[in-house]
């Protein structure tokens, strides 16, 4: 894992030292991006969910989503989906976080996706 970690820093350093180490870090940039858009997709079919924040570093992915109202079907539903991710996904950490406020602003370095 300390690879991964420093390649994260430095990518383009090591991708000369070892070429594979590049392909691991595409591979895993593309789970990533694939858990952050599967969970897009799921979360945004919950009435009430009004958009996440998302930041990664490594394997590990900070998910923050944004409600109004903490009604207790949105919330089991919201959890339910996170388990489901935790479950299928388990090569990489997820911190998920619920927010009771959607116009609370992502923190810096967050990428946000809003329900339309």
């Amino acid at each position: 894992m300390q690879v991964c970690k420093a390649e994260t820093k430095s990518p383009t350093k090591l991708r000369n030292i070892n070429p594979a180490i590049n392909v691991i870090t595409q591979e895993l940039s593309e789970k990533i991006t694939n858990a952050v858009l599967r969970f897009f997709s799921e979360v945004s079919k919950i009435s009430g969910v009004k958009k996440i924040a998302y930041r990664h570093k490594g394997q590990i992915i900070t998910i923050w989503t944004y409600i109004d109202e903490p009604k207790k079907e949105i919330l089991f539903n919201i959890y339910s989906i996170e388990q489901q991710m935790i479950e299928r996904l388990q090569d990489i950490t997820f911190d998920f976080t619920v927010i009771f406020s959607s116009k609370e602003t992502s923190p810096t370095g967050f990428h946000e996706m809003s329900v339309i």
